[in-house]
């Protein structure tokens, strides 16, 4: 692989990432403590936010959109970047988050929503999940896996043929307080929504 290859990939989603998010904070973090930093993931071969095991293909690769997650209120250490590769047999979804609070089960509902709004507290913008096929959850195209923490952090790859990427450009990414149930109408009884990012082209 070309070692500036590895470069110009982490300075083209650093440089997507620079603009204001959704919330209005810049995308600054603390390079000495922060585990999601993707210049860290450059220097082990520019994989970890891009390489599911078994799939050379994604090595290389910029992600087709991507979204900047970040807290609300209740949890303003919570950050993290959720990117999407189109592929021939569907989207890869690559979720890489820090800061997520403690947890009686450790498992946070993972959501794409409706809404491409990610202001105010609680964000009450983002509507319900993206479910252009108008099924019962958990069958909505914008239902995902939930999210496992370990001591803060969560790492999810998953490839979903219920949408395109350019399905949901331009709409949110939601973290929620609680685990998804994947029972109950019309969102699982996920909880509060904790976190949001605007799904951006990259």
């Amino acid at each position: 692989m070309n070692p500036g290859a590895g470069r110009d990939r982490v300075l083209a989603i650093r440089a997507f990432y620079g603009q204001a998010d959704p919330v209005g904070r810049m995308y600054q973090r603390n390079r000495e403590n922060d585990w999601c930093d993707l210049a860290k993931a450059s220097r082990s071969g520019a994989r970890a936010h891009s390489l599911v095991r078994g799939d050379r293909m994604m090595r290389d690769k910029i992600p087709t959109a991507a979204a900047y997650v970040c807290g609300g209120d209740a949890c303003p250490g919570l950050h993290g970047t959720v990117q999407f590769f189109q592929r021939c047999d569907g989207v890869l979804v690559v979720a890489d988050v820090c800061g997520l609070p403690d947890s009686e089960t450790g498992f946070f509902a993972f959501h794409i929503h409706e809404g491409g709004d990610c202001e105010g507290s609680g964000f009450p913008n983002t509507g319900g999940h993206y479910n252009p096929g108008d099924t019962g959850h958990p069958n909505h195209a914008g239902d995902l896996p939930p999210l496992l923490s370990a001591n803060g952090k969560a790492y999810l790859a998953v490839v979903t043929g219920r949408f395109r990427v350019d399905d949901v450009m331009g709409r949110t990414v939601v973290i929620h307080g609680g685990p998804d149930d994947f029972t109950t109408q019309p969102a699982g009884n996920a909880g509060t929504k904790i976190a949001c990012g605007i799904i951006r082209r990259v």
